[in-house]
């Protein structure tokens, strides 16, 4: 499953609002009186990692306030993938182009699991990305957890010929020649 989607945002993703703890204190005294209240009530400090829903005024979620982490672009949000509840998200900031690339592969590392033998009852948490983004991270994140499953399947499953079959469906996604070399021909080659 792709917790990363390409989309422009839409009305239905809901914001994620990124805050460094030591602008906390700005956007409390900019923020209407509720939410100030809402965010004291909720013991929200923006440390990093920690979330706030920010509810409208008829008290849906509009959106989350998360605190950021003081370094390491890749680990935004993937501190706080676990924290929020399932549904469509899209980043609401000024972050730079190789700042969302970084947050949003953490994000899809984040969401990896190892689900072939047992499905994960994680709510599905998704993404939204433009497609300039989408287009760098997807294929990492992608090429990250097939080395995942790859790891994490038990030796009775992931043999020579298991790993080598992977490596065939990754030639041919590419275009790429490959050979694989098993049995006599292993001698002959001088293996």
């Amino acid at each position: 499953m792709s917790y990363l989607v390409i989309e422009e945002n839409t009305p239905a993703a809901i914001a994620l609002l990124p805050l460094r703890k030591s602008e906390f204190k700005t956007w409390e005294g900019s923020a209407p009186a509720r939410l100030q209240r809402w965010a004291k009530a909720s013991g929200f400090e923006a440390r990093p990692g920690q979330c706030l829903a920010l509810p409208d005024e008829e008290g849906n979620i509009s959106g989350y306030l998360f605190g950021m982490q003081e370094e390491g672009w890749l680990f935004q949000l993937a501190a706080v993938w676990r924290e929020l509840p399932a549904g469509q998200y899209a980043l609401s900031c000024d972050w730079t182009r190789e700042q969302v690339c970084q947050a949003s592969l953490g994000w899809g590392l984040a969401a990896y699991r190892f689900d072939r033998y047992r499905k994960n009852g994680q709510p599905v948490r998704t993404l939204q990305l433009p497609a300039d983004v989408a287009a760098w991270v997807q294929p990492l994140c992608a090429a990250q957890c097939l080395v995942r499953d790859l790891v994490n399947t038990p030796t009775e499953h992931m043999g020579p010929a298991e790993l080598s079959d992977a490596a065939l469906a990754e030639s041919d996604c590419f275009g790429a020649r490959l050979r694989v070399i098993t049995g006599e021909e292993l001698l002959s080659e001088n293996f």
